[in-house]
């Protein structure tokens, strides 16, 4: 028993000075700026970023739908906000959405 307790009191002191491993944060939340077409482009990168970094946040497509609708305003959350009120078939189809997004005004 003494010299498992040596070992073990050997261990810790070795390991003291060491740091937990640190998770890096998730990457910040796209902020909302859809509210005009030409902006749309570089907040489906983001998003698509955040997708890629969290992938056990967003298995299904409708839940990367249902981030990027509540993510939208302006004419892209009008166009949208009926879409999943209705339970449309293109809310259960994340690319399919966004290919409709990026023609909406």
């Amino acid at each position: 028993m003494d010299q498992f307790a040596l070992a073990l009191q050997t261990i810790l002191t070795r390991t003291a000075h060491l740091e937990p491993a640190g998770v890096a944060p998730p990457p910040a939340i796209p902020v909302s700026p859809v509210v005009q077409k030409s902006q749309r482009r570089g907040f489906l990168v983001q998003v698509d970023i955040h997708f890629k970094l969290n992938p056990q946040m967003f298995i299904t497509d409708i839940a990367k739908v249902g981030f990027i609708i509540n993510h939208l305003s302006g004419r892209a959350l009008t166009w949208a906000n009926p879409l999943w009120e209705a339970e449309k078939p293109i809310v259960l189809n994340y690319k399919e959405f966004v290919a409709e997004l990026k023609r909406t005004n």
